[in-house]
């Protein structure tokens, strides 16, 4: 006998053909209920055999789509799908008190018209991408009553993170007096306007007192170009408020454009804004009389940027304050003018009025002012040569002492910056602060505080060759060298010399000082040195309480100190035993040398009323100064390490602890909080001790230290202080610090985050988009104490470059928890 089994029957087919039917029966209700209506010749929506020029509605179905080929006027609240407004077409929302919500999109390649006293608001969800799309010859024009209603309100609900208005190539767009905003999550571009032109006829871009609120780049240039006065176009007295990033943003060449007179209660404000105007590789740009101000949510954040190689642009008599920056040129500016404006009290993130970076070259500052700033201007990043300050004032309005409490000029150390003042005024404490480690840097400023023939140079530690300042001094200039070396490598003839750095006198140049009062004064931080040849010559007096170091041994011939007709006095000078020197002293004039050698300086001094009086020179105790672990950074509250050597038998004399402006902070002149140097000597010379730094952390202006340490021996014979290297100081608690946090990756950009660590401790460092979703892990790891650059190439963690908008950096260190903004622009 054989058996059937019985089988379990399968219904996953079936369940696919239900499926399948129940989808298709949907799809055939959904394309009854969504319609695509046209306007034809003699018809309506819903009758064609009727048409009229006063449709008061649209189709009202959700998914209706309607194209216009006539004109249609709204004449009462209506709702309808997406629209196409065709060539020859027309819509009119110009009958006031009446709304048009739409459901989609506007496509315009007809005429958009939208009046006083309306109402429009459309839907950008997903699917859709923009709201108003002006395309192949369309216009546009918003127009309200006044500037003090602004009445003609266009509203963007559910936005995408696309463009609200699009504004393409060869159509014209006249916005006046409208109130433009956003009510959902930020939209990236609020007004786009791609290849407009103003100058091409039937070509307009033209937006005058309107308000832009709630996106995150208000209004975007791309490739657009003379839209000014000239050409009946440009941006004139609109308010910006609220947007995430850019409130206008000029870039990809978009030249000869104006951006003006965004005044009084038409502000410039972004209570969270990243820059007010941002000017993006383009040219020959007009920013004229606006107040920008509240662009302060990260360390760069600015009044007005120019950016990415712009040049060519005029940025005049605008105001910027309360921001991270007032007015920033990074990334190869260059040839711009920037002249009349006010940066004042912006004291958040970078804080400076003004901000130089990354290779700007040759631009023009005229009668600028900065005040009240944490910093007048800060010089970071890399070399920038050739930009000029005339007539500008630091640390004053012109009235009033309004310092800036950093310093006017404050450089972050890094190369080769040359900076040139001419007749600009210095009123902050600290003038210019930074270029002890900054080599290849100086300042040289004319006429300087406003004073006549004044010329004031500050420079890096290798100094600068007078000549490359393109200011060659006269005979009735009275030179300052404030900080750093002056090389004089061609002859010089000045009244006077002041010196707090150090001036070096080439062989076989002349340096004649005429003044004959006081001709040269070498401060206790001074020092003069005559190499081979060279020769200083005065008929004034001398004062010398730094160091005069004159040097032959080139073998060339006999280095010169000339000094006629009143006594000198040197505190120290140092001769080479190996060289020839010519010291001649006339008209009963006494020299004298404390601390000093003889050498093979000749007697034969003219005079012989004069005299010569030589004291015994000790040689200075080499000085060394680390960290408690053997490094060169440490805490504002730690100890230091003090070592070093001198001449057997000799005690200590004077112990100063300066900080980077050589402030003394050990005797309470700058701090009052507790400096303590023990330091002891043996009998061999070898110095040992310990600096503590206690409260130090609560005073932020110091970044550094160093220990100066004299000796004497047993007949009060004292050395010149043996000086140390720097310590720098690191601030009182974590930090982290997001660089050039506005970027592009698709361009080979990069965000460098600095991580500042007080203790060894786990660091955390994620990005996230603004809705919290995880975007990428930078660092998950145990960190060392101190600095660290981290790089951000705007890929997440699958490798993939993120699309355009704003992240939120956030790290964990220990305790430490801080959240940073980065926008990424494509």
């Amino acid at each position: 006998m054989i058996k059937l089994k019985s089988q379990k029957h399968d219904c996953k087919p079936i369940n696919k053909i239900v499926f399948i039917i129940i989808f298709i029966l949907i799809l055939g209700i959904k394309n009854v209920w969504a319609v695509a209506y046209t306007s034809i010749a003699n018809g309506n929506w819903n009758d064609q055999t009727i048409w009229n020029d006063g449709v008061s509605g649209f189709p009202d179905g959700i998914d209706d789509t309607a194209t216009v080929m006539h004109t249609v006027t709204i004449t009462a609240d209506v709702t309808s799908g997406a629209v196409q407004v065709n060539n020859g077409g027309e819509i009119r929302n110009n009958t006031g008190g009446v709304t048009w919500t739409v459901r989609g999109d506007i496509t315009v390649s007809g005429t958009l018209t939208l009046g006083a006293n309306t109402s429009t608001r459309i839907n950008c969800g997903s699917p859709v991408q923009y709201g108003i799309i002006i395309e192949n010859g369309g216009t546009f024009n918003a127009i309200g009553n006044s500037s003090a209603s602004r009445d003609c309100v266009i509203t963007a609900v559910n936005s995408s993170n696309n463009t609200y208005i699009w504004i393409k190539d060869g159509t014209e767009t006249v916005l006046q007096y409208c109130n433009i905003s956003e009510m959902g999550t930020y939209t990236t571009y609020g007004l786009h306007v791609e290849d407009i032109d103003s100058s091409v006829v039937g070509e307009r871009i033209f937006i005058d007192y309107c308000n832009f609120s709630n996106f995150c780049y208000a209004i975007a240039f791309s490739g657009s170009n003379n839209n000014n006065a000239a050409n009946n176009g440009g941006i004139f007295y609109n308010n910006f408020f609220g947007n995430v990033s850019y409130q206008i943003m000029v870039l990809y060449s978009s030249d000869n454009n104006t951006i003006s007179n965004n005044t009084s209660s038409a502000v410039i404000y972004g209570s969270s804004a990243g820059v007010g105007v941002c000017l993006d590789n383009s040219h020959y740009n007009l920013v004229d009389s606006n107040i920008l101000f509240d662009s302060n949510t990260g360390s760069h954040t600015s009044g007005i940027l120019i950016n990415y190689s712009s040049s060519h642009n005029t940025v005049t008599n605008n105001e910027c304050y309360n921001n991270s920056i007032g007015i920033a040129l990074f990334n190869g500016a260059n040839n711009n003018h920037v002249n009349n404006n006010i940066c004042h009290d912006n004291i958040l993130g970078s804080s400076a009025g003004f901000y130089f970076s990354d290779n700007i070259t040759d631009n023009n500052f005229v009668n600028n002012k900065s005040y009240n700033n944490v910093s007048g201007l800060i010089c970071a990043y890399h070399s920038s040569t050739n930009n000029t300050f005339t007539d500008c004032l630091f640390g004053t309005d012109g009235i009033s002492n309004l310092p800036n409490t950093t310093a006017d000029i404050n450089f972050v150390p890094y190369l080769n910056y040359t900076l040139i003042l001419d007749n600009c005024k210095f009123d902050s404490p600290t003038e210019i602060s930074g270029l002890f480690d900054d080599p290849g840097t100086w300042v040289v400023s004319k006429s300087h505080d406003q004073n006549a023939n004044d010329y004031h140079c500050w420079s890096g530690t290798d100094g600068m060759d007078w000549n490359e300042a393109s200011l060659p001094p006269g005979v009735s200039d009275r030179v300052f060298i404030d900080t750093g070396t002056v090389n004089v490598n061609s002859d010089a003839h000045w009244d006077s010399l002041n010196c707090s750095g150090k001036i070096v006198i080439d062989s076989g140049m002349t340096l004649t000082c005429s003044n004959t009062g006081t001709a040269v004064v070498v401060n206790n931080s001074g020092e003069i040195e005559i190499n081979g040849t060279g020769i200083l010559e005065t008929e004034g007096s001398v004062s010398v309480s730094g160091i005069l170091d004159m040097n032959s041994t080139d073998g060339v011939g006999s280095s010169q100190l000339k000094l006629d007709g009143i006594d000198h006095n040197f505190s120290q000078c140092v001769f080479d035993d190996s060289g020839t020197y010519d010291v001649t002293v006339d008209n009963d004039a006494d020299l004298i040398f404390y601390n000093s050698t003889r050498g093979n300086v000749l007697d034969n001094y003219l005079d012989t009323n004069s005299s010569i009086l030589w004291l015994s020179l000790l040689q200075a105790p080499v000085i060394n100064l680390t960290s408690s672990d053997g490094g060169t950074t440490m805490p504002a509250n730690g100890k230091a390490i003090i070592s070093g050597s001198a001449e057997p038998g000799m005690s200590i004399y004077s112990v100063e602890v300066k900080d980077q402006q050589e402030n003394i902070l050990n005797e309470g002149i700058t701090v009052q909080v507790d400096i303590n140097a023990q330091v002891d000597i043996n009998a061999q010379g070898g110095i040992s001790g310990e600096l503590d730094l206690g409260g130090l952390e609560r005073y932020l202006l110091v970044s550094a230290v160093k220990v100066e340490i004299a000796v004497r021996d047993g007949f009060d014979n004292r050395s010149a202080p043996g000086v140390s290297n720097y310590v720098k100081i690191m601030t009182g608690r974590n930090k982290i610090t997001p660089y050039n946090n506005v970027f592009d990756p698709h361009k080979g950009e990069r965000c460098e985050i600095r991580i500042e660590l007080l203790e060894n401790t786990r660091v955390e460092l994620k990005l996230y988009n603004l809705v919290g979703d995880l975007v990428r892990v930078l660092v998950n790891e145990e960190k060392q104490a101190g600095t660290e650059i981290i790089s951000w190439d705007g890929r997440n963690n699958c490798g993939d470059e993120v699309a355009s908008g704003t992240y939120l950096l956030r790290i964990e260190a220990g305790r430490f928890k801080d959240t940073k903004k980065i926008c990424i622009i494509k």
